[in-house]
């Protein structure tokens, strides 16, 4: 059958769509200009068509704006991620393992920032004249506050940013006030809980962006399901390989375990920067200042931050001032009025909410409680082990049940292993088990 002339005119238009744009979806396109041959001779009766113009951001209704103009935005912001091939289908295999290993590393030097500074905190406290317990652990979690607190914000500002820009700027944040907490040591111990304070940005910045670079190279397979178990792998080891490193340096100089650590940040930055690829294409950032606040969803952001760290610093500071002390209240109960607010915002004003109401499912939650209930565990079980003997030795109570349990701990590990083997050995039988049907039933 002869195609008609229109049909005729639609395929060649979208064979020309497709050599200028391959794998890129008509929708994501902002206007497309089609100039359609007429198919007869214009007179004077039969006046030129104009040309058509299709836009993908659909009309604009006066009390619907707000809406369309979001779903725009949206639009837009999917068709930044290029569409390419798979990176082990782009790079070599060498190059694909540094890629994947530069982008570990911030998983990996996260723990060891955390680990090292555990390891050596008396002889830190000792160098700055500091032997209270309580005023100690801000040196560790001044560090843990900033990497908790701020990894929603930065894992946004990757995607208006850039994935790749935001890895590269968190390292070399994370290498500066490496070198300051150093340096501190010719300082006073509030430099270094400041310094420790801006250190932990420089993790918040680079993990969430980290993972959205592993989630953007890779195709969905084993390979990337590699990559991510890789990425989580590096947390024990980074704390196992902070709190040896730091064991060895403090035999020289405890601000070695620093300026080691900003050294190695300062080489894995400029390596990130060369090597990386970038999926994304250049980001058209929004115009005003109110349109990136909203893209941001800054309004809620802030509320959340001010909340998490007043109610960190009062848990932090009351085992130093006491309970009674009217301002750690304060600072506890206004940070805890200010989550249900934070929530609120999320839920009924931020037109681009960080926590989308769609990630609160009952999969999660019982992640979440599974994590808390482990910490709350561990917490309460630190409690033992204080005897003197125990002590000399070493000896935590967290060990004695860590030792029983840590076989318990591989037993899952393997059950879990084992299920998703069995799954995927069901998945590939399907199309088997179908072929075999229809033949019989031919």
């Amino acid at each position: 059958m002869a195609a008609t002339p229109s049909t005729a005119t639609e395929r060649e238009l979208d064979m020309q769509y497709d050599e200028k744009m391959p794998g890129v979806p008509a929708s994501h396109t902002a206007e497309i200009t089609l100039h359609a041959p007429s198919t007869s001779t214009p007179t004077a009766q039969q006046p030129t068509e104009p040309k058509q113009e299709i836009s993908a951001t659909p009309p604009v209704s006066d009390g619907d704006g707000d809406s369309n103009s979001r779903r725009s935005r949206t639009r837009s912001q999917a068709s930044e991620l290029r569409r390419i091939a798979s990176l082990n289908q782009t790079v070599s295999l060498p190059r694909e393992v540094l890629v994947v290993g530069l982008i570990c590393l911030s998983q990996l030097l996260t723990q060891v920032a955390f680990g090292d500074t555990i390891v050596i905190l008396h002889v830190i406290g000792q160098s700055f004249g500091v032997s209270n317990s309580g005023t100690q652990a801000w040196l560790v979690a001044g560090y843990s506050l900033t990497v908790g607190t701020f990894i929603l914000v930065f894992g946004r500002m990757g995607d208006v940013f850039g994935y790749k820009r935001m890895l590269v700027i968190g390292y070399s944040w994370f290498a500066f006030w490496s070198m300051v907490a150093g340096l501190a040591a010719y300082s006073n111990y509030v430099l270094f809980v400041f310094a420790r304070v801006l250190q932990g940005i420089g993790p918040s910045i680079c993990l969430p962006n980290g993972l959205a670079l592993l989630g953007a190279l890779y195709d969905a397979g084993n390979r990337k399901n590699m990559a991510f178990a890789m990425f989580g792998a590096c947390a024990p080891s980074g704390s196992v390989l902070g709190a040896a490193s730091a064991g060895v340096y403090a035999l020289a100089w405890w601000p070695w375990t620093y300026w080691s650590l900003a050294i190695t940040l300062a080489i894995v930055a400029v390596c990130a920067a060369f090597l990386i690829p970038d999926p994304q294409m250049k980001v058209t950032l929004p115009r005003s200042i109110r349109g990136l606040i909203e893209e941001l969803d800054l309004y809620a952001a802030g509320v959340g931050i001010l909340g998490l760290v007043l109610i960190n610093f009062a848990w932090n500071q009351a085992p130093i001032v006491g309970w009674s002390s009217p301002y750690v209240c304060v600072c506890l109960a206004l940070g805890v009025l200010l989550v249900p607010v934070f929530f609120y915002l999320e839920i009924n004003v931020a037109p681009k909410p960080l926590l989308p109401f769609s990630v609160f499912t009952t999969t999660n939650a019982f992640v979440l409680s599974c994590l808390g209930f482990a910490g709350t565990v561990e917490v309460n079980v630190n409690r033992g082990g204080k005897t003197p003997e125990d002590i000399l030795r070493g000896y935590r109570g967290a060990l004695y049940m860590g030792t029983g349990l840590c076989v318990l701990g591989l037993a899952v590990s393997i059950v879990f292993v084992a299920k998703t083997y069995w799954d995927e050995r069901k998945v590939e039988q399907k199309p088997a088990d179908t072929e075999g049907k229809a033949a019989d039933t031919e």
